[in-house]
């Protein structure tokens, strides 16, 4: 399986386990060609507080008449079937989607395309990703990151074209979701990354214990 195989979907979500997903973005890329964008508030769970507004700039008067995230079961139970997730720091993302849909339908494991499985990953977690390829640097936030590879100017040009334009920074979800995207991008074409696979991307966005399980798997195969 290449990367022509797949759809990519690179989401982000603002909210947490107390006030559910208050906004989501998702970037959906086939041949690291935008195929389309889709971003909304969505109603919360709890009312939100003042340290969430802080964070992502969401009052709880900008999502009271917005309709709840779990109206969005076919977009997203969508992407996964037909492809792969992205996100950065997708341990997030994973435990959010799982605390409003605990499986999806059965969709083809990006690690052995022969077979299916009901789960929302494994993902590729940009973060992970940049700290294997790159592991000697002082931090690894998506702000960070982004600035360190000198990526801003095209998160700019590319929030201008799809982000709401009072959604155009960080900790707004679409913007966030933008920002994994690109780095996903960086690390793909950097020589000293070798060029990565699909395969290599999702095998090192896993925690360490399972890409060592994995190739000790294949070593016995």
């Amino acid at each position: 399986m290449t990367w022509r195989d797949l759809k990519l979907h690179a989401i982000d979500f603002e909210g947490n386990r107390k006030s559910g997903i208050v906004e989501f973005g998702m970037v959906s890329v086939l041949n690291e060609e935008i195929l389309a964008t889709h971003t909304r508030l969505c109603r919360s769970v709890s009312r939100l507080e003042g340290r969430d507004t802080q964070i992502h700039g969401i009052r709880q008067a900008d999502v009271e008449g917005a309709e709840g995230f779990q109206t969005e079961w076919e977009r997203f139970s969508g992407a996964r079937r037909e492809g792969v997730l992205c996100a950065h720091h997708a341990i997030v993302e994973d435990n959010l989607l799982r605390s409003v849909w605990p499986y999806p339908p059965f969709s083809v494991d990006p690690l052995n395309p022969d077979r299916e499985i009901a789960s929302w990953g494994p993902w590729i977690d940009t973060r992970r990703l940049y700290e294997v390829c790159f592991p000697t640097l002082s931090g690894y936030g998506l702000e960070e990151l982004i600035v360190k590879f000198k990526l801003q100017h095209e998160l700019d040009l590319r929030s201008a074209m799809y982000c709401p334009g009072s959604r155009r920074r960080f900790h707004c979800a679409l913007y966030d979701a933008m920002a994994s995207w690109l780095l996903l991008q960086a690390v793909r074409k950097r020589p000293a990354s070798g060029h990565l696979t699909l395969r290599q991307a999702v095998e090192w966005s896993l925690p360490q214990r399972l890409r060592s399980q994995i190739r000790q798997n294949e070593l016995f195969d």
